[in-house]
């Protein structure tokens, strides 16, 4: 059983408030400086990266494997929402942009990523 430190068990305890801060702090940021407002699913991928971060922790020798299945999930589901929030299910209507296409492909490559991990 791999024993974690106490500082990586107060930081996991802790990663909503973390996820909550950076939100909110980017979402301020973007209303001060641009008068734009960030949607809650634009926020989505802040847990996906500071569990990136984690994953280079020494202590996800075996554990790490399923941190990045959370990670795909996550991915996963992120993807979805934006589908569904900008009303483009038809995917001839959602590459008609580059950053689009960078989600379809961000979409493959956390899928087949979780196939790999499940194999």
């Amino acid at each position: 059983m791999i024993q974690m430190p106490l500082t990586t068990t107060l930081l996991f305890a802790s990663l909503p408030l973390i996820c909550l801060a950076i939100g909110y702090g980017l979402n301020w940021l973007a209303r001060r400086l641009f008068k734009y407002r960030l949607p809650l699913v634009d926020l989505l991928p802040i847990p996906l990266l500071i569990s990136a971060v984690y994953l280079s922790l020494p202590v996800f020798r075996k554990a790490g494997w399923f941190f990045s299945l959370a990670i795909c999930l996550w991915g996963i589901i992120w993807i979805l929402t934006r589908f569904y929030f900008e009303h483009a299910l038809y995917l001839h209507k959602f590459l008609h942009s580059w950053w689009r296409f960078i989600f379809v492909m961000s979409g493959i490559w956390y899928v087949s990523f979780l196939i790999i991990s499940l194999l």
